[in-house]
């Protein structure tokens, strides 16, 4: 595969352990890797990387925990997590992708740990989506430091209770959707919730549109 050289894009499904012999790690013109359905692999390759091109990664329905070496994707833009489990060495904390600018992360028990690696980032991000993660319990604080933000959706993350007191400063967020987020859907409801006035002080400042729904979602795709 490693003599594909002008390929763009490769979305990959197999049964193998490691994609290390495959060669994708020198595919220099690789702009988007999708990673689906890959129930055993645990490595994506190791040593040297030239994907100095990559722009978006998805992995998507993984089985087994797997080892992505974020820091040798410098030009990393975009990346989905769907469904599966990331083993977090400490060089992935470290050099966790520093020029994200999407972050979509769905049914995945580590997101708490994904967010953690991300706090010490650039500020680049602008969508920042959330599915089906029971373990969010809070939006981290620094989240409005990414001050390009124009999208963030939270949606059925049941145990979510709050978020930073910062969010109105994100004058660029054009869309804000929490659904079904358990307590703090509540607490947001119109009219009634607690928190309902603060929803009005953003719309009023035309800062933000804040949107609240607790109807149900037709799918995931819908969001992707």
């Amino acid at each position: 595969m490693k003599r594909l050289i002008s390929l763009r894009y490769l979305y990959i499904t197999t049964k193998q352990k490691s994609l290390q012999e495959t060669g994708i790690q020198y595919l220099e013109n690789l702009q988007s890797l999708g990673i689906v359905g890959c129930e055993n692999v645990q490595i994506l390759f190791e040593g040297t990387c030239r994907l100095t091109h990559l722009r978006k990664f998805e992995i998507r329905n993984c089985g087994r925990p797997i080892s992505v070496p974020f820091g040798e994707l410098i030009t990393l833009e975009s990346l989905v997590i769907d469904r599966c489990q990331l083993t977090l060495a400490q060089e992935n904390r470290s050099y966790f992708s520093l020029n994200l600018r999407t972050l979509v992360i769905s049914e995945c028990d580590q997101v708490m740990e994904l967010l953690q690696c991300l706090e010490g980032s650039a500020c680049t991000l602008e969508s920042f989506c959330v599915y089906d993660c029971p373990s969010l319990t809070a939006v981290p604080e620094w989240l409005p430091n990414h001050t390009r933000l124009g999208l963030i959706r939270l949606i059925r993350c049941r145990n979510l209770l709050s978020m930073p007191q910062r969010i109105r400063s994100l004058t660029a967020l054009k869309e804000l959707r929490i659904v079904k987020c358990g307590e703090l859907s509540i607490r947001c409801e119109a009219q009634t919730g607690e928190n309902w006035h603060k929803s009005l002080m953003l719309h009023e400042s035309n800062l933000i549109s804040y949107m609240y729904y607790r109807r149900r979602i037709r799918g995931l795709d819908e969001f992707l």
